[in-house]
């Protein structure tokens, strides 16, 4: 356990995650990092006349051509239910010899036969749309991933790059390919890595581009395996490439590659199928050969790679002062299970020069990443710690349940700080995900409480100090749930079961029937509500708390305080103003008159008589305005919870009015029911003291008596 007060560099957020350097990994929407997904070792396999120039689209659909020009497409589902509604489409003959198919979200583009200019489709009809001249030879097409097109094009002895949006028009004047770049055939652009990557020196070289063209790197393919070539180039739009060509020591099968943008291998399959194209999507790699597709998908069991990538946190810095300096530990959340890991190193330096040499790297963004991070581990050599590996496990029945992991940084002396991850799942393990990684600064530990007899000594500090801190660093959880108490009693945040506990202790009006929301909304309201209680301003809050909205849906009515008992005027005396209380017996009462008989019906007879306001006195009427549903949820509470907030004097009188026509905005209520007029009324042949029924079906008598709509006239 370690004092609460501890600041922290915390990475949550996607941009707080990319402030570092990653490598061999996507950091997702939400934040946090795993590594690339490997493919199946098994793929799973879908016949045709032949297949060539594959594509996915956006939502994962691929799409390819047979040897006859017939377009299949495959949709992103689950094995099995694709079998069944493989799609066989028409595409027009002129975009049948097309060197590459291009799917975006909208739009399928193509080459014309010529290869002069680029065909756009319908993705959805294959409708034509366009046909857009590029004045060149189309070598080959990538999509960019905003349903535009980058083309490869041959002019004479210049290459061009040709950069289209979604409605055909340039979007940048054609940039001419470096003549250092000898011949390129195949095109890949990479949105995620910012990269163009070029299949060039008849598929010996790839030439990784920035978006301005410019040449940052050159991978010999010789590297990858001797003497290999690719003929096929593909990505998947993001910062992956896949290389497919001939293994040169056997002829009877392909090599293929993945790399990330940075040319960095990633993983290698050997196929047994002579390969036409590759296809690569965030979760599917689709191979096109002779017979058909294969389809390998990512993140499956029996995946034949490990999997790992690298992160390297930007440089921090712990103030030095004269009372606490350093640092405390780092804290990881996770998720691994059984066969991934995940190796934390760190570095601590108070060289400001070798900080601004590391600073130099990091940010020269014309370096691959992977470049980067090689160099600046090679600048702080000497200065990273020993790994701590973190394991795995199945303790959890969760597969997704997150687990803190922490590791002790105390050891580090300097105020600059970076820390590497290295995530590994090994083959046909689980992928591990982090989604929060908080790095805690200074130094400040349970070991400054303990009495000087225990740090006493020329070893015993140190000793105590690891001792504390395996302590401080098993025992986040702890801290973790000391510091989420508050939350327990939070209206937004608290459990449902909590809800009733927290409005007992206020002493608020409360039912355990109320609406989860409702609850919450009347305990962000509770000191609004208890200051004024048992006042009208509390009951009107309450209302306002269990039904928003403009107008108000209720009306509370105080009969005595709101309005006046008449008294006669004159003179200088003025009257009382409308509207009046008028007291006295209701107009049903008996009353003196020719019939009345004494003994019956009684004239006060005390002196003076009863006060005729004593019936009105403290009755307190609220009329709320709902919907039958409303009124089936409210009514088994509302009563009780409205006179929860009265004075014991007052009476409650509570009545529920359905929404009129024109309640609220003036637009009929869709609960209102619009009736024909019934069919029994007074007419001509109508009889005092008889009944008669009506001559239509709309209401009648049946063997179990009278139903609604029979009416009687006396």
């Amino acid at each position: 356990m370690s004092r609460m007060d501890i600041p922290s560099y915390t990475f949550r957020t996607k941009q707080q995650w990319t402030s570092g350097l990653l490598a061999r990994s996507l950091v997702g929407d939400g934040g946090g990092i795993a590594p690339l997904q490997p493919f199946a070792h098994t793929p799973r396999k879908y016949s045709s006349s032949g297949a060539r120039v594959p594509a996915f689209d956006r939502s994962g659909d691929l799409y390819w051509l047979d040897d006859a020009g017939t377009l299949h497409r495959l949709p992103a589902m689950p094995v099995g239910i694709a079998d069944e509604i493989l799609e066989r489409l028409t595409l027009p003959r002129g975009a049948a010899e097309t060197p590459r198919l291009v799917a975006g979200r909208t739009y399928l583009w193509a080459a014309a036969r010529s290869r002069q200019s680029l065909l756009q489709y319908d993705l959805a009809s294959l409708q034509a749309i366009q046909s857009v001249d590029v004045h060149g030879e189309v070598l080959d097409l990538s999509d960019d991933r905003r349903d535009g097109v980058w083309a490869l094009v041959r002019q004479g002895e210049t290459v061009e790059l040709v950069h289209l949006d979604c409605a055909g028009q340039k979007v940048q004047k054609e940039v001419a390919v470096s003549a250092k770049i000898r011949a390129p055939s195949a095109l890949a652009y990479l949105k995620g890595a910012s990269v163009i990557a070029l299949l060039a020196c008849g598929g010996r070289i790839v030439a990784f581009l920035g978006i301005d063209v410019e040449l940052r790197q050159e991978l010999v393919l010789d590297f990858l395996a001797p003497c290999f070539s690719a003929h096929t180039l593909s990505g998947d739009g993001y910062d992956r490439i896949a290389l497919a060509g001939p293994d040169p020591w056997n002829r009877n099968q392909h090599l293929l590659f993945v790399l990330d943008g940075n040319g960095e291998t990633l993983e290698r399959q050997v196929l047994s199928e002579d390969v036409r194209g590759v296809a690569l999507h965030t979760d599917a790699l689709a191979v096109a050969s002779a017979t058909g597709i294969s389809l390998y998908a990512a993140n499956a069991d029996d995946r034949g790679a490990e999997a790992s990538c690298v992160y390297i946190t930007p440089v921090l810095h712990s103030p030095e002062s004269s009372v606490e300096s350093g640092w405390l530990r780092a804290e990881i959340r996770a998720v691994m299970r059984q066969g991934a890991s995940l190796s934390v190193e760190y570095a601590s330096t108070a060289d400001a020069r070798l900080v601004e040499q590391v600073k130099r790297v990091a940010e020269n963004s014309a370096l691959p990443v992977n470049l980067r991070q090689a160099r600046i581990s090679s600048l702080l050599d000497g200065e990273w710690s020993d790994p701590a590996v973190l394991s795995g496990d199945n303790e959890s029945d969760d597969p997704n349940a997150e687990r803190w992991y922490a590791t002790p940084l105390f050891d580090a002396r300097g105020p600059y700080l970076w820390l590497r991850l290295i995530l590994t799942a090994a083959a046909g393990a689980q992928m591990l995900h982090v989604s929060e990684l908080r790095v805690l600064y200074p130094n400040r530990s349970l070991l400054g409480d303990l009495p000087p007899i225990y740090a006493s000594g020329e070893n015993a500090t140190d000793f105590t100090r690891q001792l504390l801190g395996v302590l401080e660093t098993t025992t986040q959880g702890l801290d973790a749930t000391i510091a989420s108490l508050g939350s327990l009693v939070h209206p937004d945040s608290a459990p449902p079961e909590w809800l009733d506990v927290i409005a007992r202790w206020l002493g608020l009006p409360w039912d355990d029937e109320i609406d989860v929301s409702l609850k919450r909304a009347l305990l962000h309201a509770a000191p609004r509500i208890l200051a004024p209680r048992g006042t009208r301003a509390a009951l009107e809050l309450l209302l306002e708390t269990l039904l928003p909205g403009t107008p108000r849906r209720f009306v509370v009515l105080d009969y005595t305080a709101e309005h006046d008992v008449p008294r006669l005027g004159g003179g200088k005396c003025p009257g009382a103003r409308l509207p009046l209380l008028i007291g006295g017996l209701p107009s049903t009462a008996v009353t003196l008159g020719r019939r009345a008989i004494l003994g019956q019906a009684r004239l006060c007879n005390t002196s003076p008589c009863d006060d005729p306001m004593v019936r009105l006195t403290g009755r307190i009427d609220v009329s709320i305005i709902a919907t039958a549903l409303e009124r089936s949820a409210y009514e088994p509470w509302m009563e009780s919870l409205l006179l929860a907030l009265l004075p014991v004097t007052c009476r409650l009188v509570l009545r529920w009015r359905v929404p009129r026509a024109t309640d609220w905005s003036g637009v009929l209520d869709p609960e209102i029911e619009l009736r024909a007029i019934p069919g029994c009324s007074l007419g001509k042949e109508a009889l005092l003291g008889h009944t008669r029924l009506p001559a239509n079906r709309s209401a009648k008598l049946t063997q179990d008596g009278p139903d609604l709509g029979l009416a009687s006239i006396s």
